[in-house]
């Protein structure tokens, strides 16, 4: 739209004005000559509230519907799009994730899905906070951790040479999910809960309140009785073991037994 201000506004009125009379004159009969014309001053103000009609009008007030409709139409295909684009991303890490626990030997004795070790001492990790299997992986290389298998452990982890390995390996366990249906009335529930278990590792013993703390839900049984005997006897010192040994010393063996068979049978079979 072209807005005319000043001078040029008035001179524009008044040829509008002086066109329109000569036409209608010419249409009575009235010869254009003796029709006269007074040009206003140039001083003249014309007050923009006095122009209802613009000269020019623009298209675009006209297409922005459509194309707004359009844009209304493409935001969701390119927001979907995206998705899928981040769902491949994703998938192609956790496919490289798997391969890499595959390729460092992993698997042999956790087994390829992770939760179905080839010896009942050896432990699930399917499921398992990131940040504890970091750490406990770390502690091995260190010889932190040297109880029970810690020493096979160790030169298990050797082709593991970098960080980024461990922490690649640590975020797709993690990513596995493990359900667990609770069976409060057992006599396993109640121990874990007497002793104060629970404080730490969550009422279903899968929602830990530290990241560093590990979920015990589905663990192996006879692993979850040699790691809490072990701590109770001083054995394994890496971690959070200071902590627990004092909660330990509260647990017979024979309710160690109980707890660790309860942890064992809440993990949600599929």
């Amino acid at each position: 739209m072209i807005k005319l201000t000043g001078d040029n506004m008035v001179k524009t009125k008044w040829m509008t004005a002086s066109i329109f009379l000569a036409i209608v004159s010419l249409n009575n009969g009235v010869i254009a000559e003796d029709i006269v014309f007074q040009e206003p001053k140039p001083d003249s103000v014309v007050e923009e509230s006095e122009i209802t009609q613009p000269l020019y009008t623009s298209t675009a007030d006209e297409v922005q519907p459509q194309n707004q409709s359009q844009a209304d139409e493409v935001q969701p295909q390119q927001n979907q799009s995206q998705a899928n684009q981040s769902q491949a991303v994703q998938q192609q890490n956790q496919n490289q994730a798997q391969q890499l626990y595959q390729l460092k030997g992993c698997n042999a004795c956790h087994g390829i899905d992770a939760k179905s070790p080839s010896q009942p001492l050896y432990p699930k990790l399917a499921g398992q906070n990131q940040e504890y299997i970091i750490a406990q992986m770390q502690d091995f290389k260190t010889g932190a951790r040297n109880n029970g298998l810690s020493a096979v452990m160790r030169g298990s982890l050797s082709p593991i040479k970098h960080d980024d390995e461990i922490k690649t390996i640590a975020e797709w366990l993690a990513s596995l999910t493990v359900e667990v249906e609770i069976t409060e009335t057992a006599k396993g529930a109640k121990l874990y809960k007497s002793k104060n278990c629970h404080a730490c590792h969550g009422d279903k013993a899968n929602n830990p309140i530290l990241s560093y703390f590990p979920k015990l839900a589905g663990q192996n049984y006879k692993y979850a009785i040699a790691q809490m005997k072990d701590i109770k006897r001083g054995k394994r010192k890496n971690g959070s073991s200071v902590v627990m040994k004092g909660i330990m010393s509260k647990v017979s063996d024979d309710e160690i037994i109980i707890i660790a068979k309860w942890l064992e049978s809440i993990e949600k079979k599929e």
